[in-house]
């Protein structure tokens, strides 16, 4: 199924007309671009701020085996979780927008980002005998989230890209995003079963550490969009 809806949406985006040509400076590896990018605040930032959100994805991952392996959710359960959290970022996206432009996307970022980190937080205490309808409720706001970030973080990393050697630049970022997420998830991994083996604190569940690292993260996003200055709305 991910490969026919992938080669299909290949064939739909290669019928859409682009004005600009592709063209590679010599010299301008990933490697020199990631030097270069890091000097420049209004590229680093954003870069950050992606990297960042990536790696904190990553570690959300394991909300799906805390579900399975911890709080017993059958298959048919898992599913309809994931239906519910596809739609609560759909939702988002959709009724958002009109609030975003009013009153600008980094304050709406911000706040999102602050309430993300509270919820990564409450995971981390979500226990076999919590309530179903409260993790439904808990996971629907928690990726509706999502619809707000994903937008605002996309909109910063557009404006940072420079003039010429795009693709260059999104092959960095590109290849830097799969570096620190695999990095992220193998330590995550080994966070799992610190929780799980090591510390065991009895009001927390196994992934508390992988949880509590994501919302770090997350407050740590906030911060760092404090630096950058709201140009306009998505």
């Amino acid at each position: 199924t991910g490969v026919f809806f992938n080669s299909l949406a290949s064939l739909m985006a290669a019928k859409i007309p682009c004005r600009e040509k592709g063209e590679v400076s010599k010299g301008k590896n990933i490697f020199v671009m990631f030097a270069e990018s890091i000097k420049i605040r209004k590229r680093f930032i954003p870069l950050l701020l992606h990297w960042l959100y990536r790696c904190m994805f990553v570690l959300i991952g394991f909300i799906i085996p805390l579900l399975k392996r911890i709080i017993d959710f059958s298959q048919s359960m898992v599913f309809l979780y994931t239906i519910v959290i596809t739609a609560a970022v759909i939702i988002t996206i959709y009724l958002s927008k009109p609030f975003v432009d009013r009153i600008g996307s980094k304050i709406v970022g911000d706040l999102a980002s602050v309430i993300q980190g509270i919820l990564l937080i409450i995971w981390g205490f979500v226990k076999p005998e919590t309530p179903y309808f409260l993790i439904f409720i808990l996971g629907f706001f928690f990726m509706s989230l999502k619809g707000i970030l994903q937008p605002f973080i996309g909109k910063l990393i557009i404006q940072s890209m420079p003039q010429k050697d795009k693709i260059s630049y999104n092959s960095m970022l590109n290849f830097f995003s799969a570096v620190f997420t695999f990095t992220f998830g193998m330590i995550a991994g080994l966070a799992g079963d610190i929780g799980e083996k090591v510390l065991q604190i009895k009001v927390c569940n196994p992934y508390f550490v992988i949880f509590f690292a994501g919302a770090f993260l997350s407050f740590l996003m906030t911060i760092i969009s404090l630096f950058i200055k709201e140009n306009h709305g998505l």
